[in-house]
Parts: structure tokens; C-alpha cells; sequence
């Protein structure tokens, strides 16, 4: 069985090299695109919109923990537009009580529009009660919702929705 062996051999090293082309960025007619070395570490990337920039900036690092790459904090809807002309998320927490700024639902729905966001999966948390969180999340066709509690909650629904 000299020659299975050889083929066997032959399939391993094709694998391999197909593995360090796509970490290289090479395609398969050969030439290398742009950006290769962002795209190829890359994992889940994931958008917080929230008002408290402590409170965005804990919550991107508490993802960024669980494996997320890249994680963006926005503060306003301005910084929001900005990450998405950046990057395209797979994840969106975001906080509906955004106070003097364009409301979170309304954001919501705006996101739901965008058609860099249309594979994403949205998570609305917020301080309101859980029964009105829930009817907004259902108004705004988020995926899920979380009333404000501790990081890890978060990341674990977080991790169910769009693994790292």
C-alpha cells in the first residue's frame, strides 16, 4: 500500500499549504488582498452602543476577554456610523435609554436597516424593567435583550448568540 500512503501524504500537504495561503492572504489564483493579515486573526466582530463611556468601554473589554476581535464602543450614533464604516459587525449591544440623542430604538431600527448590519444579531441592554425591555426588543426586531446586571451575563448571552 506504498502508493495510499503517498496520496495520503500528498492530500496532508495540499491542506497545509492551503492553510498558510488563506493565513498569508493568498487566494487561490495566487494573489494576496488586502487587508489579509486584519482578516485572518479576525474572529467575531462586535459594536456597543451605549451613552456611559465606562460603561461601553467595560463591556468591550469583558468581550474582548471571551475571544470578540475586533470590539467597538460608540457613545452617540456619530460614533456608531463611524465603527460601521470601519468594520461590519456580527454582534450589536445596544442600550436603548440614550439620553438627548437619537433614542435607542429608533437606533435600533435604523441598524436593522443598514445593510452593513444585516447578518448581525442584536442584544438590547438597558436599566428599564424587563417586561418593557422585552416588548421593545420584539418592536425592534433585536435578537435578544438583558436588563443591566453583571459583565459576565452579557458575554454569556453574547457567546450563545454569536460565538467567538
Amino acid at each position: 500500500m506504498p502508493g495510499r500512503h503517498v496520496e495520503q501524504r500528498t492530500e496532508e500537504s495540499a491542506r497545509r499549504s492551503q492553510a498558510a495561503c488563506a493565513a498569508a492572504g493568498i487566494g487561490p489564483s495566487g494573489f494576496r488582498y488586502a487587508g489579509a493579515e486584519r482578516y485572518a486573526a479576525r474572529v467575531s466582530c462586535a459594536l456597543i452602543v451605549d451613552d456611559s463611556a465606562v460603561q461601553a468601554l467595560g463591556i468591550a473589554a469583558a468581550l474582548t476577554r471571551a475571544g470578540y476581535a475586533p470590539v467597538y464602543s460608540a457613545v452617540d450614533w456619530a460614533d456608531c456610523r463611524r465603527a460601521l464604516a470601519r468594520d461590519v459587525p456580527q454582534l450589536i449591544v445596544l442600550d436603548v435609554t440614550l439620553p438627548g440623542m437619537v433614542s435607542g430604538d429608533v437606533m435600533a431600527m435604523q441598524l436593522r436597516r443598514n445593510p452593513r448590519c444585516l447578518g448581525a444579531r442584536m442584544i438590547l441592554y438597558s436599566g428599564l424593567k424587563e417586561r418593557d425591555l422585552a416588548a421593545l426588543a420584539q418592536r425592534c426586531g433585536a435578537d435578544a435583550f438583558l436588563t443591566k446586571g453583571p459583565d459576565y451575563e452579557l458575554v454569556a448571552l453574547c457567546k450563545r448568540l454569536v460565538p467567538p
